[in-house]
């Protein structure tokens, strides 16, 4: 459905927000491109890692730097609980709308293989997932006729990648590799929403989407080492969809004077099923590692997005350090951006999207044995932008978001 006009201020607020709410904005976030950091000593690093990548996490970022690890190396992110709260100031009748997701999964498995001069490796990622379950209930919203107000969600996206890859050693300052992921993503989106008015009037909503994509997602991967104590790392990659299909179904029933013939007349729910492959950007990702000593790292990371239909060109950057402590014990720490894909917002317009550029910091701490180790760290992002949740509305809302991941993985050499 659509927002429509009408005499009544309340109503015509709720069911802006009815329509626009969450035709979009509850799945998972594609108004950003570095969501989710992958690998544990990456993630400590702030997934500063493209001129690194000497561990099967190199399988994700840079798979020309895999050859470099040296031994048989099995890593899994054993778990990973991630929270995301985002607040829009001033949306329910001058009231704050707070959308709150957290998940728990293990998000990263990588194993890699010497083979000769080359190596082998294979892993598993999740690039991004939320799990939002939204249970609200409002009393009268002030400066409205609003008697009370319901929203009821329940959400659940997640983008998923596994493959092989290859690298090898060129020659003592070079090497190459490639890693070709099968891509997947899977959302589904239940959204109800209920209001009643002063004069015992309401509306009920009711809003399902559906999303599968199916892709392959190949990684190609450089690293440059022309000095004892630094080394270049380039990645270039891009998901190619070759099966997409959107499924929506909407309803809405009303005894509000001014709904919608649509609401007013309720009719049989129709499935309204499309195809549409949208465009995913590609992605180029420059790195520098220093080893300034034995026991110090320092790393940082240039990624540019292409722009497509759907998005602006954007970038982000990061930077990492580690350093041991001793032979068992290391810490790292790191700082990345992830900066919105959409244009600024401008006053007078509808229809305009999210509009928040996020920062972050991450830190972990690692144990070692003789041959494994186990890694506990987190990572914290946060950021203040604009939005514009009302369908058909030319205000513009602030917005926060706030997001923090926990991890605990481990590793095996053998």
């Amino acid at each position: 459905m659509t927002a429509q006009k009408c005499s009544c201020l309340s109503w015509g607020i709720t069911t802006a927000l009815t329509a626009g709410l969450f035709s979009g904005t509850v799945l998972a976030d594609s108004l950003h491109y570095n969501n989710a950091l992958i690998g544990d000593r990456a993630t400590g690093m702030g997934g500063a890692y493209t001129a690194i990548s000497d561990d099967p996490s190199g399988l994700f970022y840079n798979p020309a730097g895999i050859v470099y690890a040296g031994k048989r190396n099995l890593s899994a992110s054993v778990n990973a609980y991630n929270t995301t709260t985002t607040t829009y100031k001033g949306v329910l009748g001058g009231g704050d709308w707070i959308r709150e997701s957290s998940n728990l999964l293990p998000n990263f498995f990588g194993i890699t293989q010497p083979i000769g001069k080359g190596t082998i490796g294979f892993s598993y990622a999740v690039t991004d997932s939320i799990q939002e379950n939204q249970d609200s209930v409002f009393g009268a919203l002030a400066g409205t006729n609003v008697q009370k107000f319901i929203i009821n969600v329940n959400a659940a996206d997640s983008n998923y990648k596994i493959g092989p890859s290859y690298g090898i050693e060129l020659n003592d300052y070079l090497s190459v590799g490639a890693t070709v992921y099968f891509h997947m993503r899977n959302a589904e989106t239940i959204a109800n929403q209920w209001v009643r008015l002063t004069d015992n009037t309401y509306e009920w909503s009711n809003s399902y989407r559906q999303i599968d994509q199916y892709g392959i997602n190949p990684i190609l991967g450089l690293m440059w080492s022309p000095f004892e104590k630094v080394s270049f790392g380039m990645s270039v990659r891009k998901t190619e969809l070759f099966s997409s299909e959107i499924k929506v179904q909407d309803t809405c029933v009303s005894d509000i004077a001014t709904a919608s013939a649509q609401c007013a007349t309720p009719l049989d729910p129709v499935l309204v099923s499309t195809e549409e492959k949208p465009s995913l950007p590609m992605t180029t990702t420059f790195g520098i590692a220093i080893f300034p000593n034995n026991r110090l790292v320092l790393s940082g990371d240039f990624m540019y997005y292409e722009e497509t239909d759907l998005a602006e060109e954007t970038f982000n950057i990061a930077a990492g350090a580690e350093y041991y402590l001793s032979d068992t014990w290391a810490m790292r720490a790191g700082y990345y951006t992830n900066n919105s894909n959409t244009p600024t917002l401008k006053s007078g317009q509808t229809g305009q999207l999210d509009h928040v550029d996020l920062e972050g910091l991450s830190f972990s701490l690692s144990r070692f044995t003789r041959n494994s180790s186990i890694t506990g760290g987190f990572s914290y992002s946060w950021g203040s932008g604009e939005a514009q949740v009302i369908s058909g509305n030319t205000s513009i809302q602030d917005v926060d978001i706030v997001s923090y991941t926990f991890y605990l993985s481990s590793s095996y050499s053998y």
